[in-house]
């Protein structure tokens, strides 16, 4: 009997109104990227296999993802991370911690709802929840607070899909029973719960389309980790694909897990025929489906999460933001499994292990004791049996996936000044030895301090002129400031005018100053876009992010301070967030919050005894003013829109940044349309 069955879960948000979608998060247990039909056994040899026609005809549909990884190659990790959209670094349930309850902050379905979706969860935990109508003792999870998704959901009487789910029995699924004599009976079993899902997920579909809501419905189908070896052999029908490692292993087949994405209409190159399916092979990972998700319901997805929206992968709009690498840690016991499929990696030690994509290029360490051993480095696209260590011939990735498996944190800003005291910019901290961190300009360059320790660089960065300064911290397993990098314009900064060991402390009680610090220390110039990260950035990140975020293009840098995006395009500027009618763009050039409905900032008519005048606010910076042009016409209709007059310029009066202007409105006989253009 198995031990370990494949489990489904279901996640359900349904859109309260507008054009968001409905979303269905398919989510099952220990299924490796080689159990579904379109993504390895079709292309088997073996006469023992299997298909997964509903499955391949949902990805028909739309895509599969072929390089879409989970957070850890356990469950309980695993489904945290995509609770939280955090990968395994930040994630509060780590390695093998089954039944911890999440901590009362932003997940999945807290801020779907907040977005005016209602959430559901169905099935397999693995987190710690609460289910009041059973009565259970020990750390049962279903007896356990904070379950992070809302099982109340599950007694509701009107949920359309729970009305019609068990409509269509087409009596398809493949009983072990019916499977060919000679199989043995966990081959029989693994391959009926897997068809049994098969045809759950067809039913689901149909559904769908029965309500009418298809076209309106945004499905993911996933697993939580790689293939199990808990009662059924996963060499039997290669679950493992053409890559090494099961559940446990950080190996490709431990954390790359068969994807599907399905959105009628919505999905870029969907071909709808089985034989032609579209692959998405950019590199995802679980904890982008929360930003994603969030992107989607037109809301902002939480500060802490480690991903990004992959929508403009899917759906081909938009331009798709780059995170830089994804990060995957994990901790087990034993070892890689010493079977001769696993040519490469058999019998490798797991413990304390850790992986980082960048690019085609997946790091791997295993069995890690000091935290200073070596990635070994793969080009998992052309070679996901991880056979050919390239980690020899690429040092500087090898330095760079080192940096970033050990830093933790970020903190950058832009600076202008000439002073050459000590000028604070952001500080941290009690006034305690290894306690307190301040970011600063001292002696004209910029220094990082822990009390008792320090380094300085040797730049000069006090000539009047904005600067782009960044620092990182590290955790080498003995933190020292020395582990400090500092950026200056995006460079690394490698020689020091000064330098001073002190290891590091942390405290719990953390107050944060910006321009000063508790040794009444100010800032002598201008500061802007100063910013603590919850992550590491990498070099390449940090060098994006000075060039990005250049004061000297305003419009830029409002768009990436709100949405992260370094160069907007025409459909990130016509994004309507708040659905107030203003996109980002006006929102922008008149002072509005893309996040807030904000009506206030529409231009209006004021009549003042019989003179009308046209009232609109225009930024002083970032857009010239010819940007802003008011037009009048007679018949809004025809191509002849003419300027107004010139208008008179005051400073607004609620709007930092901004102008007020009124222009007058010609009297006529008859009606008279007005308008403000504002071009990019």
């Amino acid at each position: 009997m198995l031990r370990n069955l494949v489990v489904s879960v279901l996640t359900l948000a349904a859109a309260a109104a507008g054009d968001r979608p409905n979303i269905i998060f398919f989510f099952v247990d220990d299924l490796g990227y080689g159990d579904l039909g379109c993504f390895w056994p079709d292309q088997r040899a073996n006469p023992k296999k299997f298909d997964t026609p509903a499955l391949d005809a949902m990805a028909a549909q739309g895509a599969k993802l072929t390089h879409h990884y989970i957070p850890a190659p356990v469950c309980a990790p695993s489904r945290g991370s995509l609770l939280q959209g955090r990968h395994q670094g930040h994630c509060d349930i780590r390695d093998s911690q089954f039944d911890k309850p999440l901590p009362p902050n932003h997940a999945i379905a807290s801020t779907l709802k907040a977005a005016g979706y209602r959430t559901i969860h169905i099935g397999k935990d693995g987190l710690a929840g609460g289910e009041g109508s059973v009565t259970l003792t020990g750390t049962g999870s279903r007896n356990l607070a904070s379950h992070p998704l809302d099982h109340r959901h599950r007694r509701q009487r009107k949920n359309p899909l729970r009305q019609h789910r068990h409509r269509h029995r087409r009596g398809r699924c493949l009983h072990p029973s019916r499977l060919p004599p000679g199989w043995a009976n966990s081959e029989k079993q693994h391959v009926g719960m897997i068809r049994r899902i098969d045809e759950s997920v067809a039913d689901i579909l149909r559904t769908l389309l029965d309500l009418g809501i298809d076209d309106n419905t945004l499905c993911v189908f996933t697993s939580d980790n790689g293939p199990h070896n808990e009662g059924n052999n996963p060499r039997t029908f290669e679950s493992y694909a053409n890559m090494e490692g099961v559940k446990r292993d950080m190996w490709e087949a431990g954390i790359r897990a068969p994807a599907i994405v399905r959105w009628p209409g919505k999905i870029a190159g969907a071909s709808n025929n089985p034989a032609a399916i579209r692959e998405i092979s950019y590199p995802i990972a679980q904890w982008d489906w929360l930003p994603t998700f969030c992107d989607l319901a037109g809301v902002t997805a939480p500060a802490y999460c480690d991903g990004v929206s992959v929508a403009p992968t899917r759906t081909g709009t938009g331009t798709q933001r780059d995170k830089g690498y994804l990060y995957f840690e994990f901790q087990a016991g034993g070892n890689t499994p010493d079977w001769a499929e696993f040519p490469n990696h058999r019998n490798d030690p797991q413990g304390q292990m850790q992986c980082l994509r960048i690019g085609k290029h997946m790091g791997i360490r295993t069995a890690i004791a000091s935290g200073t051993e070596n990635f070994q480095i793969y080009d998992v696209t052309s070679d996901p049996g991880q056979a050919d260590n390239l980690a020899a011939s690429l040092p500087v990735l090898q330095a760079e996936m080192k940096y970033l498996a050990l830093a933790a944190r970020t903190v950058s800003a832009w600076i202008k000044t000439t002073g050459s005291g000590q000028l604070p910019i952001i500080a941290r901290g009690p006034n305690s030895n290894g306690n307190k961190w301040t970011f600063l300009a001292q002696n004209g360059r910029l220094r990082i301090e822990v009390t008792g320790g320090f380094r300085e660089g040797s730049t000069l960065i006090n000539n009047g002129q904005w600067r782009h300064v960044a620092a990182t911290f590290a955790n080498d397993g003995s933190p020292d400031v020395l582990d400090v990098q500092i950026y200056i314009d995006g460079v690394l900064e490698n020689t020091f005018a000064a330098q001073g060991t002190r290891a590091l402390a942390t405290t719990a009680s953390i107050e944060v100053r910006v321009g000063s610090d508790v040794q009444d220390r100010f800032f002598n110039g201008a500061l802007d876009e100063i910013r603590i990260f919850p992550r590491a950035l990498g070099p390449a990140e940090i060098s994006a992010l000075a060039a990005a975020t250049s004061a000297s293009n305003d419009s830029s840098l409002w768009h990436y301070r709100l949405f992260a995006d370094a160069a907007p395009d025409s459909a990130d500027w016509n994004r309507d967030d708040d659905k107030d009618g203003f996109n980002r763009f006006l929102g922008y050039a008149l002072g509005g919050s893309p996040q807030v409905a904000d009506l206030s900032i529409a231009p209006f008519l004021e009549l003042t005894g019989n003179s009308c005048d046209f009232i609109f606010n225009r930024r002083r910076g970032g857009l010239p003013p010819s940007s802003y042009i008011p037009e009048s016409a007679l018949d809004p209709s025809l191509p002849s829109w003419l300027p107004l007059g010139a208008p008179t310029v005051l400073p607004h009066p609620e709007l930092p940044g901004y102008d007020r202007l009124r222009v007058a409105v010609p009297a006529s006989d008859a009606r008279r349309f007005v308008r403000l253009r504002v071009d990019l």
